[in-house]
C-alpha cells in the first residue's frame, strides 16, 4: 500500500482519514487471514518530487462510517526511490510523481521485499521492531513479491520435449501446431479449432481432449507469439534452465512431425526469440534440481506443455534466478513442514498432485461401493469402478490430469492439488461426464470441487451451457 504523508505524521505510527479505504481494508484482511505481513510505503507529501522515503508494516487498518484508521510500526528509511517505481494493482500503471494524497494499492517493489527479508533475517538474533522482535516468521503478502510485468512459465517444448534442443541451441521458446489445425488458428476461429480437436485429436495419453484442453492448445500459439519479457523455466534432468523472452517476430516453419502417427506428416513449429538459456542464477551459482527446496520442486516442474505460475510461486522463481535470499519463503510453516517430511526418507514422498490422485480414486471407490442399487427413500443407481486395479485407476486419473494441462475440464480454471492449495473450492475432483454412468475410461473428467458440487447428478451439457451463459452474459 502507498500513501503520501508528512514526516511528522509518519513518526506517530498512526493516521486517520475521512475517506473509507475499502479496497485497502479488503487486502489487509486477506493478508491477515493468510498469516502474511502487509507493507505500507510513504511518499513525500510536501512537494511533487515523488520521493519515497519511509516504509513499515501495517499493524491495523479499520474502516467505519467516520473513515479509516491506520496503525503501523517498524518504520525504516527508503533512499533513492520514487513513486513511478510503484505499480498500481488496479491498472498496472505507475504511480504519478505529483500524487500528494490518497491511498493506492500497489505491488510491493523488489527493493521493499529485499529490505523486508534482510530485516527479518537480522531480527533472528536481535530485537529490531520498536523494542519487539521483528516478525521474521511472517512472510510478505504473496502478491507483493510479484513483478506484475513479468509472467513466469514452467515449460516443456513439444511432445516428449523434442523441441528442447532447438530452444537451447537457438535461444528460443517454442511450441508446435498440427498442420490441419493451423488454418483455424490463423483465421482466429477458436470454436472451429476446438471442434476439430475434439473430433479428430487425442492427447499424448490417448484421451479425447475436452473443450478447455483444446482451447488451451489454441492459446499456446498466442502465448508463444506474444511473450516478451517473461521468464521461462525448464527442468532437464538435474539442471534447472531459465531464459527471458525477447521482442521480435515469431518464427513459423513447416517441419516433419516428431510423431507422424499422432500429429500427421508435418507440423508448424513456432519459435520466439529469447535470451541465451542458462542453468546458473544471475550470481553464477548452478541451479541444481536436487538442491532446491522440496516445496519449490512441487511447482517448478510440469508434466504438461506449460504452466504459468501463480504470483507467489512466480515471485519465488524470480528470486531464485536473481540469486536473492529465499529465507522469507523457507521460514514459512508450510515450507518448513514440507522440507521436514522430505528429509524423513527412505519413504515415498508423494507430490501434491499424487496425493490428489489417490484421494480422488479412493473417493470414487467408496462412492461406487455405496451405490449398489439399494432402495432407501429412492433407488441409488449402480456406479461401478471399471478398472482392473486401483493402480490402473490411479494411472488413468494422473494421465487425465496431464491431458487437461491441469485445468478444470468444464471451466478451464487452474486446478489445485492437496497440500499445495490456497482455495479449497479449486481442489481437483473426479467427475463422471454421464452422471448415470460408471467410473470408466471416456466417462471421467477432472473438475474443480465447486463445479462437481454444482453439477451433482445433473447433465454435463446443461451445466456447460449455464457456465457459458454466465461468462457471456447470455
Amino acid at each position: 500500500m502507498f500513501y503520501p504523508l508528512g514526516a511528522g505524521q509518519v513518526a506517530t505510527g498512526e493516521y486517520e482519514s475521512a475517506a473509507r479505504w475499502s479496497s485497502a481494508f479488503e487486502k489487509y484482511q486477506d493478508a491477515r487471514a493468510a498469516g502474511h505481513a502487509m507493507p505500507i510505503i510513504f511518499g513525500d507529501a510536501s512537494n511533487d518530487s515523488g520521493h519515497l522515503y519511509k516504509w513499515g508494516l501495517l499493524d491495523s487498518l479499520t474502516v467505519d462510517d467516520s473513515g479509516t484508521k491506520v496503525r503501523f510500526s517498524g518504520v525504516r528509511d527508503l533512499g533513492g526511490h520514487f513513486s513511478p517505481e510503484l505499480v498500481k494493482v488496479s491498472n498496472r500503471e505507475p504511480v504519478s510523481r505529483d500524487v500528494r494524497r490518497g491511498c493506492s494499492i500497489v505491488y510491493t517493489p523488489d527493493f521493499v521485499t529485499e529490505a523486508y527479508e534482510q530485516a527479518a533475517l537480522s531480527a533472528l538474533n536481535s530485537a529490531d521492531r520498536n523494542g519487539d522482535e521483528w516478525p521474521g516468521s511472517t512472510r510478505m503478502v504473496p502478491q507483493s513479491h510479484a513483478r506484475p510485468t513479468m509472467r513466469v512459465f514452467i515449460a516443456n517444448f513439444g511432445l516428449e520435449n523434442y523441441l528442447w534442443p532447438t530452444c537451447l541451441n537457438h535461444s528460443t521458446v517454442a511450441t508446435f501446431e498440427d498442420e490441419d489445425l493451423r488454418p483455424f488458428w490463423v483465421a482466429g476461429d477458436r470454436d472451429g479449432y476446438i471442434a476439430h480437436c475434439i473430433k479428430t485429436k487425442k492427447t499424448a495419453a490417448g484421451i479425447t481432449p475436452t473443450a478447455p484442453v483444446a482451447s488451451r492448445w489454441y492459446n499456446l500459439g498466442h502465448i508463444i507469439s506474444s511473450t516478451e519479457g517473461d521468464m521461462w523455466i525448464h527442468r532437464e534432468r538435474d539442471d534447472l534452465w531459465w531464459t527471458i523472452s525477447r521482442p521480435g517476430q515469431v518464427m513459423v516453419t513447416l517441419e516433419p512431425a516428431f510423431k507422424p502417427a499422432h500429429n500427421g506428416r508435418q507440423v508448424y513449429v513456432l519459435q520466439k526469440p529469447a535470451d541465451s538459456w542458462s542453468n546458473k542464477n544471475k550470481k553464477k551459482v548452478p541451479l541444481k534440481w536436487n538442491a532446491l527446496h522440496a516445496k519449490a520442486r512441487e511447482f517448478l516442474f510440469t508434466e504438461g506443455t506449460l504452466q504459468q505460475l501463480r504470483p507467489d510461486n512466480a515471485a519465488y522463481a524470480i528470486a531464485l534466478v536473481d540469486g536473492r535470499d529465499l529465507a522469507a519463503w523457507h521460514a514459512d510453516p508450510a515450507w518448513r513442514a514440507k522440507e521436514a517430511t522430505a528429509k524423513k526418507g527412505p519413504v515415498t514422498i508423494f507430490s501434491a498432485r499424487q496425493r490428489a490422485v489417490v484421494r480422488m480414486v479412493r473417493t470414487a471407490q467408496a462412492t461406487a461401493a455405496g451405490a449398489n442399487g439399494q432402495q432407501v427413500l429412492r433407488t441409488v443407481k449402480n456406479k461401478d469402478v471399471r478398472f482392473a486395479s486401483p493402480l490402473q485407476f490411479e494411472q488413468y486419473v494422473a494421465a487425465l490430469i496431464a491431458s487437461q494441462d491441469e485445468l478444470c475440464a468444464i471451466t478451464g480454471l487452474q486446478l489445485q492439488f492437496d497440500g499445495d492449495d490456497d482455495d479449497p473450492e479449486l481442489l481437483c475432483s473426479l467427475d463422471r461426464i454421464d452422471s448415470d454412468g460408471h467410473y470408466e475410461p471416456d466417462n471421467l473428467q477432472v473438475v474443480c470441487r465447486f463445479i462437481n458440487r454444482w453439477k451433482n447428478n445433473g447433465n454435463d451439457a446443461e451445466l456447460r451451457r449455464l457456465i457459458h451463459l454466465v461468462r457471456t452474459g447470455g
